[in-house]
This record gives C-alpha cells, structure tokens and sequence, in this order.
C-alpha cells in the first residue's frame, strides 16, 4: 500500500498534537484529581477528629490508652486512613495504629514539622515520607481545642497516586481511541485528497518525461478537477510547445550543420586557395589570415588578429621604399574595388620585400551596408621572372631567327666564294704565292664557314644534321675560338685512337664553346682548363636509354675555378636558370637539349672552390674508322647528268663549275617548277638525269620539299640531294623520310660535293 507523504505529514502531526493533547489532559486531570482527593483526603480526616472529641472526648481527656487504642484501630478500615495516633496536649503519644512500634522516624519529624507551640485550636496539615512506608498527608485536628490533646491521621498519598495513574490510564485509552478514529478519518479525507495528488504528481513528471500520451483521470468538480483540467491543458500546451520547439531545433541544428559545413568549406578553400586572403572588420583591423597570407606577411593568425591592417598588410614601393596606402582602407572608405600598382611590394616585419599583386574590395551584408573589406593578393615574383624570361626568351628567338636567316644568306654567300676560290686553285698551275693567298683566303672561309655554324645553333633550331666527324679538330676550333683573348689556359689531350663521333658538327662547336665560355667564367681570375677524352663500349655507358652498337666517346671539361654550390647543381640545366647577372640561362640548357638530341648524356661534378668537371658522352660514328679523313682527299669525280636548282645564281653558276670540274654535265633551274618541267622534258627524250640539287626553299616559288614529291611521281628512282645553308628545318636532318638520297649542307666544298654524289649514285 503506498502511503502518500501528505499523510504522512497529517499523521505526524496528529500524533504530535494528540501527544500534547494527552499529557495536557493528563496533567491537568491528574493535578485536579489530586487536589480533590487531598481535599477529600483531609476533610474526611477532619470528620474522624471531629467524630471522636464529640464521642470520646472524655476518653482523651482521662487519658484511657486502652480505650483510645480501641477507637483509633477502627478508623484503619476507613479508606485512604493508613496510620493514626493520639497525643497529649504536651506531645506525648498516647495510642498508635503503628505495627509494632511507633516510627523513630516519626519521633524526630514529629517535633521539627509540628512543634507543640505551633498546634492550636485549627488542624494543621503536612507531608511526611517516612521511608519504606511511603509518603503521607498528615492532619492534626484538636481535640477539645487542644486541651485534650491531638488526633493524627495520616491518609496515604500512594492511594492518591494509584487513583491518578488509573485516571490517567483510562484518559490514554479514550485519547488513543480517539487518536485512531482521528487517524482514519484523516486517512479518509487525506487521501481524497492525497491520491488525485499524487496521480497528478505522477501525471506531471510524464509530462516532465515529453510523455505527452500520459492520461490522469481526475473528473471532481473541485479544486483538485480544476487543477487537473489546468495540468491537462498545459501539456497540450507543452506538447505544441515541444513540437515546435523541435521544429525549430531541427530548423536551428539544420541551419548549424550547414554554416558548419560552409565554414569547413570556408577553411579548407582558404587553405586550399593559391592566394593569400585577408579579411577586415569595418574598423579596419585584421579578423582573418589564411595559410598563404601568414606565409607572405610574416604573421601569423593569432599574431596578426585584432592589428591595424596596414601594420599587418604592410606596403612600400619597389623604386624609393616608402609607404604605400592600404587598398583596404581604401576600400572601406569608398565602397569600390582597387588594385595596387605594379610598383609596390609587401615588407615583412623581416624586412623583406616581395613583389606582390592584390585588389583590395569591400564587405557588404544583406542590405549592401559596408561591414569590412578583403584583401586577396598573391606573390608574382614567379610571375615577373617568368615575364622577364619570356621577354629575354622573345629576344632571343628574335636574334635567332635573324642568325639563322644571316647564317641562311651567308652560307649561300660563302658557298660561292668557297667554291670559286677552290676552282681557281685547282683548275690551273698557278705562281706559289698566288696559290698560297687563295689557300689562305679558302682557309679564312672555311673559318666563315664554322662561324655560321655557330650561328645556326645559336639559333636554337632542329634536329641535328649529323655527319662522321674527328673530334680532335671540333675540340681546337671551338676552345680556341672561345678562349681567344682570356687569361684562361687551356690543354687538350686527345689519344690518336680516339674514335670519330657521328654529330652535327654546327651544334656540337656550340656544345663545346659554351662549356668553354662557362669555365673561363668561372675562373675570372685565370686558370687552367684541361679537356680529354676516351672510347667506351655501349655495355659501360650508365643507362641502358643511351646504349647504342657503336659505343661512344667521353670528353670531359675540368676546370680549377669556383665550383657550383650543391643546391644549384640539379638545376645548372634547367633553361634560364643563372646564377650571373649578365647571364641569359640558356648556356647549359642548350647544351643539354643538344647532347640529348645527339643520343648523349651529361653529368657534372663539382665541389664549391675546388672547380668543376662536365662528362659528356657522344655517339661513335659507324662505318670505317678513316670515313672521318675522306673528306680531306683529293675530290672525286665522276660521269652523269645533274639538275641544279638554287634560286641564287651565283650558287648555281659557282656548283655548275665545280660539277664540271668534277666530270658532270649540269643543268639548272632556278625553281622547282622549272625542275619538273626539264625532268619531265628529258624523261620524255629518253636521256634523263642521274641525279638532282635542291635548295631546300625558294622564296616566292616551289622549294625542294614540295618538288620532291612531285618528282616521285613523275620517276619513283629519282636520286634526289637536298641542300640548304640553314639547317634547322626537320628535312635536313631527316630527308630519307622525304624522298631524298643525301644532303648537302651550304657551304659546301668541291671535295664534299663529289663524295656525295659518288654515294648517291653508287648506292
């Protein structure tokens, strides 16, 4: 059974309040039926004195013991009556009802509490404990008015006592029935109204639980109806209350996920986001510094969060150093976007400064009101070097382009002169010093020659037109040539079985002059700068990439100069990369992109002030070891019809004498329209010619590119030789994949042009 606190309460409290209720009744029943039985008590021991002095008064007065004795032990069977005694007038004790003597105790209290002076005509009452006997109202009632002496009764308290605690006992029992009536009662009406309580209490912690189905089935029409009807209605309240307040959380939580998921996405485009991005309050100090921003200020986030932005964003100008206003604030002042000039840089607390591009632009909320500003800038001094690199790089395909086009002239220029000089020393007995002069002047074009070559690599073009070359000469002509007028000294050791290497003898002279440039550079005070080479085998080569069958020569360039510091030594190739402030970068990277189209390799080692050492490998030629030296014999001649076109008459007239030199019969055209047409004519005759010269290009009219192709079509076995001054077109270097049988590269000379033809046509 479940007892509701409220009763318990209630019956606490009844208990307290019977409790007093009990002891007050008690108290004061036994109060008053102790002074009415004391009352009764000395009045019925008044009536026994004043029986005996109107019966037996002389009996006293004669002082008849006997007979006194006799009258006081009948009043013992009166109630209440415990012990009686006479006295005389004096004191002295004349009868007694005490078994079996008078009380010494008695004797002595006897004279203390009523002395004989003090008794008079009236009764007199006291207490007396005697001991063991108990305790005692003691009367002394006159007799005669004293003058026959006393009557002492002693009427016993313990009776008194016994009476009271028999009332008492019977009021605990009717208070106790009455307590128990009071209890259920009050258990009646308290749980009338406990239980709807507690239903109700029990009601609202489900409701306290969002248990909005919970029921309570109160229907008084009373306070408690009342209350339940309420509590009914506020949880259908809370009920609605909740719904949309879960509503709303949804709504909030929602609306939370998704601003956290845009702040995510915020931080981690801020973190991804190449540009470095600051963002400002309308105060104009700093609230946000992405990961690139802190790397280009110098600050950091925590550093740099609440600081003037222009302490943060600091900017000056590239020419004079001084401030330069902060966009942002400008920004915030006037509500535009602006952008900074090209001029100004971005000073770290370091103190350096980087050249930086930025706009500057302002913050507005929902309703266009300006709430701070945003800087976004980025670092361009990659940018600006790789501008100025493409300017340099424009430049120098400027000046390339015009070397190859002067190398293109010149070559045309220098194969007539060439030529003409070779003829006019060979084709009749000449004075010595005559023929010593031309030897000279044909030595001095042969340097021309070299030198257009030079030219035509600088030039940066093609794939290389190779051809089987002693690399003992390439080496001379090219470290003298760059060394001439240096204070570096230079030694070659080249051993006399050094294989010939199959190169383009233009490009590769470019390789060499540029290594040699790069060690006089790097000794500027003067040094010793020594090149050898030797033959390795296609198995010692160090990647299986570059084996060929026909092994390769190793030349290696040593110099005693200032070394190349390790952390420049992977990028010494890469192109504009220098460390020079005159230089352009282009040294070495085309020294690279050179060997690397030979089917060579580079390597470099170097040690900061102890010098440097660049191994090159370059492909051995094939074929005889002497094919290197065939060019220096006397030419070779031969029998057969040759078609020469060139559109520059000079180089027609000049190769029209030295085929008939050789034994040839020319022909020419300055076209390659002009070429069909006599091709076409002599094939149609029955004679033909054995073999064709073609410019490579004719301005204005059909070059040998597009001549071949028709030449095929009029005689599949044409013999075709291709011939050009400038070699950076893909035909000169691949011209079988054209349709022709060889190449001439201008300016040739008498003893190159019989060999070839001997090959064309034998072959």
């Amino acid at each position: 059974m479940i007892v509701s606190r409220l009763f318990k309460k209630t019956l606490l409290i009844m208990v307290v309040l019977f409790g007093l209720l009990a002891a007050a009744i008690s108290l004061f029943s036994a109060w008053t039926l102790y002074s009415h039985m004391r009352t009764e008590y000395e009045s019925k021991a008044l009536a026994i004195a004043e029986s005996m002095s109107q019966s037996s008064a002389e009996t006293f007065v004669n002082n008849q013991a006997t007979r006194v004795q006799s009258l006081i032990n009948q009043f013992l069977d009166v109630e209440g009556v415990a012990y009686v005694f006479a006295t005389t007038e004096y004191g002295d004790v004349i009868a007694h009802t005490f078994v079996p003597a008078f009380p010494e105790t008695f004797q002595e209290w006897l004279p203390r509490n009523l002395p004989r002076h003090s008794l008079g005509t009236a009764p007199q009452t006291a207490s007396v404990d005697l001991g063991q006997r108990g305790r005692f109202l003691h009367i002394a009632a006159p007799i005669l008015a004293g003058s026959a002496g006393y009557l002492h009764i002693g009427m016993s308290l313990g009776r008194i006592n016994t009476l009271i605690w028999k009332a008492i006992g019977r009021i605990q029992v009717i208070t106790f029935g009455l307590f128990v009536i009071s209890v259920a009662v009050a258990y009646f009406l308290v749980n009338r109204i406990a239980h709807p309580l507690m239903a109700l209490a029990q009601y609202s912690r489900r409701v306290a639980r969002q248990d909005f189905e919970a029921e309570v089935d109160i229907r008084s029409n009373d306070e408690i109806g009342e209350l339940a009807v309420t509590m009914r209605d506020m949880a259908a309240e809370l009920q609605d209350h909740f719904r949309q307040l879960e509503e709303q959380i949804t709504i909030r939580r929602e609306a939370e996920e998704a601003l956290a998921a845009e702040k995510e996405l915020l931080a981690v485009t801020m973190r991804s986001i190449g540009d470095g991005v600051i963002a400002t309050d309308i105060r104009g100090r700093v609230v946000l510094v992405n990961k690139v921003a802190e790397h280009l200020t110098g600050w950091s986030q925590e550093d740099a969060l609440e600081q003037e932005v222009e302490t943060v964003f600091a900017l000056v100008s590239a020419i004079d150093g001084s401030s330069v206003p902060c966009p942002a604030k400008r920004a915030l002042k006037h509500g535009e976007i602006f952008e900074i000039d090209d001029n100004v840089q971005l000073r770290q607390p370091s103190g350096l400064c980087i050249d930086i591009g930025d706009s500057a632009a302002p913050i507005r909320d929902r309703q266009s009101v300006i709430i701070g500003a945003v800087i976004v800038f980025r670092d361009i001094r990659e940018e600006k070097r790789r501008e100025q690199e493409h300017l340099r790089a424009e430049k120098l395909e400027s000046l390339g382009v015009l070397a190859g086009g002067i190398a293109h002239d010149f070559n045309n220029i220098l194969t007539a002169i060439l030529n003409n000089i070779t003829l006019a020393r060979v084709g009749q007995r000449l004075d010595v010093a005559v023929a010593s002069k031309l030897q000279d002047a044909e030595r001095a074009t042969q340097r021309a020659k070299k030198l257009t070559q030079q030219l035509l690599a600088f030039s940066q073009g093609g794939l290389p037109v190779t051809q089987c070359a002693p690399l003992d000469e390439l080496l001379e002509d090219a470290i003298s040539f760059a060394l001439r007028g240096s204070n570096v000294c230079y030694r070659v050791d080249i051993p006399s079985d050094l294989w010939p290497v199959q190169v383009d003898t233009g490009q590769i002279a470019q390789v060499f002059d540029n290594l040699a440039i790069n060690a006089s550079q790097a000794m500027a005070n003067g040094g010793q700068l020594d090149i050898w080479a030797e033959n390795v085998p296609s198995a010692a080569t160090f990647s299986s990439e570059t084996q060929t069958s026909r092994g390769y020569v190793r030349v290696h360039f040593q110099d005693n100069g200032c070394g190349i510091p390790e952390a420049d030594q992977g990028q010494i190739f890469d192109p504009y990369f220098t460390t020079k402030p005159e230089g352009s970068g282009l040294g070495l990277s085309s020294v690279f992109s050179i060997i690397k189209r030979h089917g060579g390799t580079i390597h470099v080692q170097s040690a900061e002030g102890r010098g440097t050492t660049f191994t090159l490998y370059l492909p051995a030629a094939e074929g005889r070891p002497d094919c290197a030296t065939q060019a220096k014999d006397r030419p070779i001649t031969g029998q057969g019809r040759i078609l020469v076109m060139d559109d520059e008459k000079e180089v027609r007239d000049v190769l029209g004498d030295s085929l008939e030199y050789l034994g040839y019969e020319p022909s020419f055209a300055a076209n390659g329209e002009q070429v069909l047409e006599l091709y076409r004519q002599q094939l149609q005759a029955g004679a033909g010619f054995d073999a064709v010269i073609m410019d490579l290009t004719v301005p204005g009219g059909m070059g040998g590119k597009e001549t071949i192709k028709h030449l095929h079509e009029l005689d599949r076995e044409v013999r075709a030789i291709v011939s050009s001054g400038y070699s950076q077109d893909p035909v000169m270097a691949r011209y079988r994949e054209y349709g022709f049988a060889g190449v001439l590269m201008k300016p040739y000379t008498l003893e190159e042009v019989g060999q070839k033809l001997r090959s064309v046509l034998q072959n």
